[in-house]
């Protein structure tokens, strides 16, 4: 096995960008996920997991995001880009099923989960740290599905491992 690509995305849900070699700590990659989007409206941070509102997050390139009257005209809400998570920090996820079933501009059920339950305090990521996956998952998910393949970008990983006989 070996390290197929490295990824860090500097604005949560925003692009990222791929990188050559990067430090890595107990918060992460450096420079990964440190700032995010907070809605105005309802102090929940601004997730991609809820694309009929925040779809829009995927086109925006995190290494240079917009300031945030720009962001907010781009998004149609007031959000403001912040590098420190509200006490509490919340986003809302999307039913996936129903996503897939109705669109991405339908109004589906969602969750609300905190942010971080595995990553240190202070943090954007939604679980942990550091994400990985193989490229021997990557094409077993797309052998499973209608497509017959799925990119790595779709899970926004910071490492792909290629495993044996694979990438």
């Amino acid at each position: 096995m070996h390290i197929d690509t490295l990824h860090r995305y500097p604005v949560k849900s925003l692009l990222g960008e791929e990188l050559a070699e990067s430090e890595v700590t107990e918060r992460g990659l450096a420079g990964d996920r440190a700032r995010a989007v907070l809605d105005v409206a309802t102090g929940k941070i601004a997730s991609a997991k809820n694309p009929r509102l925040w779809r829009d997050l995927l086109t925006l390139d995190g290494a240079a995001p917009p300031g945030d009257e720009e962001l907010s005209r781009l998004l149609g809400r007031e959000v403001r880009l912040i590098d420190v998570p509200p006490e509490g920090a919340e986003l809302e996820r999307s039913v996936p099923e129903r996503v897939l079933a109705e669109g991405i501009a339908a109004e589906v059920p969602y969750t609300v989960g905190t942010l971080g339950a595995g990553a240190p305090p202070g943090t954007f990521f939604d679980f942990a740290p550091i994400h990985l996956i193989t490229t021997a998952a990557l094409a077993r998910i797309g052998a499973l599905g209608p497509r017959g393949r799925v990119e790595a970008a779709r899970y926004r990983p910071n490492l792909v491992i290629a495993t044996e006989g694979e990438g």
